[in-house]
């Protein structure tokens, strides 16, 4: 019994941890990681596109499809990333939680704001969900744009499908 008190004195001293694998907050770590400079401890490489990054959910990874297989008259998803409302980035990105909300176990939504060092903050609402037991990318809210990043991508679908 005292070992168990001790372990959580122990860790309760040493500050905080790395978060759970399956946590909220490893999970934005995921989304942001290869957005931060290689020397910076956060980095996580990753060379294809945002939309191609395995933190989809099967909603929107289905949509992403559609949308890749249809002509482009107007793209205005490829106009900046969709993950941090930019275009470029200096090698100063950073990223921070401003606010979690999660009614129930499988859904959350969570306030980041973005810092690319080229322009100043942006403000983005990500809904996540649980999908097999592990969180996924559901939906972008661009504050600066009012758009979600699913409805653009459904109205995109749909002007592209016209004949």
């Amino acid at each position: 019994m005292w070992l168990v008190a001790f372990s959580i004195l122990i860790s309760a001293a040493t500050g905080p941890t790395t978060p759970h694998a399956d946590s909220i907050p490893a999970f934005i770590a995921e989304i942001y990681g290869p957005y931060f400079s290689e020397g910076d401890p956060r980095h996580r490489p990753w060379s294809q596109g945002y939309e191609d990054r395995p933190i989809w959910s099967a909603q929107t990874t289905a949509l992403f499809k559609t949308w890749r297989r249809l002509p482009k008259e107007a793209d205005s998803i490829n106009d900046q990333d969709g993950l941090c409302d930019c275009q470029a980035r200096n090698g100063r990105f950073d990223a921070h939680v401003l606010a979690t909300e999660q009614p129930d176990r499988d859904h959350a939504l969570v306030d980041i704001e973005t810092e690319n060092g080229t322009v100043g903050p942006t403000r983005l609402r990500l809904s996540i969900v649980r999908e097999r037991g592990r969180w996924r990318l559901e939906d972008v809210y661009w504050v600066q744009r009012k758009a979600w990043l699913k409805a653009t991508l459904r109205a995109e679908i749909a002007a592209d499908s016209q004949p």
